[in-house]
């Protein structure tokens, strides 16, 4: 829990590169493999799929929307968004090193 993270590289590659091609073939091997629903031998119709499509969605939809709203909210690009963020983590790092907890010994 203290000191240096073993392997940061590694997870910022991880971060950065290995885990967006990842979920991206998984979404495109899901939307490549997409068959019509069938259950015994009734073919759900196209809007009733499109309609449970867009249900899933909205449970996650609101991770990326929020991103965006606070992006448009603050009028800042990116990259001082990104500034800011970096600035609270190092802020935190400081506090958890300087913040000691105490070890009490009752015998």
């Amino acid at each position: 829990m203290m000191g240096d993270v073993k392997g940061k590289t590694w997870l910022m590659v991880s971060w950065r590169f290995v885990s967006p091609l990842i979920c991206t073939g998984i979404v495109l091997y899901y939307l490549f493999g997409l068959k019509a629903l069938k259950v015994g031998n009734y073919l759900y119709p196209v809007w009733a799929r499109c309609f449970a499509h867009l249900m899933s969605l909205s449970s996650v939809i609101f991770i990326p929307g929020y991103a965006i709203y606070i992006k448009l909210k603050s009028g800042k690009s990116f990259s001082e968004l990104r500034r800011v963020v970096e600035f609270e983590e190092k802020k935190k790092k400081i506090f958890d090193e300087a913040c000691v907890p105490l070890e009490i010994n009752i015998s």
